[in-house]
């Protein structure tokens, strides 16, 4: 088996990596329950109809000003309950971004598309 060596990460190793997993993993519970303590507010085009969401985006609230319960229809109504409950939880989803970019200190994505050890499985699978 020629490709061990992309596998063996040494004595040691092994220890300071759960260890580093462990850390991020605490960091990110962290992260994610001061997330949820957020209120994110989110208002239609109007600005008459506004939304809260929690930070993982449950709706907490909605509001509806007299005025657009005056100006507008049932079904204007409920488009603008959409477009505000809609924009509160894109702030909630930035929010979070922000967040996962700061945990992971902006590292880029990995491609989805590639493998780094496709290379050594086809080759032991070929038997080498």
């Amino acid at each position: 088996m020629r490709h061990n060596d992309a596998f063996d990460t040494g004595p040691g190793d092994i220890g300071k990596l759960v260890g580093d997993i462990h850390n991020w993993v605490d960091a990110m519970a962290t992260t994610l329950r001061e997330l949820e303590e957020q209120t994110l507010t989110g208002y239609d085009e109007s600005g008459r109809v506004t939304a809260k969401v929690s930070g993982s985006g449950r709706l907490l609230k909605v509001t509806v000003a007299p005025q657009a319960m005056r100006d507008l229809d049932h079904v204007e109504v409920a488009e603008a309950v959409r477009q505000a409950i809609e924009a509160a939880r894109i702030a909630m989803a930035e929010e979070l971004t922000t967040a996962m970019n700061a945990l992971t200190h902006g590292m880029p994505q990995p491609d989805p598309n590639h493998d780094p050890f496709a290379a050594y499985f086809n080759d032991i699978l070929r038997g080498g």
